[in-house]
């Protein structure tokens, strides 16, 4: 295995992740990894297997990420939130939990925990 080879993989999962603001740019990165291993533009670099492992990869993270990020539900505060909902006289009631500082004595330092 290449010195480079960890490094090449690594920046393709951050391209993947990155591309994820384009539709096609999961496909995109897999193009890359597939073009690096067709062409080989440098000479004592890595074997095209890692350029097609790097583009795989990269295309694997860029659908991992939106399906990490958290989607709002249907019965979200949010929703209610709205200017028809306060149209409406909704009152949202809550209660602040707040407490005191605790002290902890360790040997001989104070330590003040919120």
């Amino acid at each position: 295995m290449h010195p480079a080879s960890g490094v090449i993989i690594c920046l393709a999962y951050i391209l993947g992740l990155l591309s994820t603001a384009s539709p096609w740019g999961g496909y995109t990165v897999l193009v890359l990894g597939v073009a690096a291993a067709a062409c080989r533009f440098w000479r004592m670099g890595p074997k095209p297997g890692i350029w097609l492992t790097a583009g795989l990869v990269g295309l694997l993270a860029s659908f991992y990420l939106p399906m990490r990020v958290p989607q709002p539900l249907d019965n979200d505060i949010r929703q209610k939130n709205t200017p028809a909902g306060l149209a409406t006289g909704m009152l949202y009631t809550g209660r602040v939990m707040e407490t005191q500082p605790v002290e902890i004595n360790y040997g001989h330092s104070r330590i003040s925990r919120h």
